[in-house]
């Protein structure tokens, strides 16, 4: 078994130029069988979309926006979810 390298300390900081919900363009094509696209099209109506893609596409958009918010870059260049950078205490680790 290889020896393992001692662990560099690295730190983070929030993810520079963070795309924003006016800033996202996107357009999605998607199909379904007919029981998710008659819950797909209940929960559109419910919620107030005119229709079925706009809804696909909203949720889209903020889980992008939010996954977005929540990275940061660290220092050997990986992008991460903020999450994995704060410890059980509450407190920033060195990820």
């Amino acid at each position: 078994m290889p020896k393992r390298s001692k662990l560099k300390k690295l730190n983070w900081r929030a993810l520079p130029d963070q795309i924003t919900e006016d800033q996202v363009n996107i357009e999605i094509t998607w199909s379904a069988d007919a029981r998710t696209t008659a819950a797909l099209k209940r929960q559109a109506a419910k919620i107030g979309f005119e229709s079925v893609n706009d809804y696909v596409r909203s949720m889209v958009v903020e889980i992008l926006v939010n996954d977005e918010e929540d990275s940061v870059l660290v220092d050997d260049g990986r992008t991460v979810g903020g999450w994995e950078t704060e410890r059980k205490d509450g407190f920033s680790k060195n990820v």
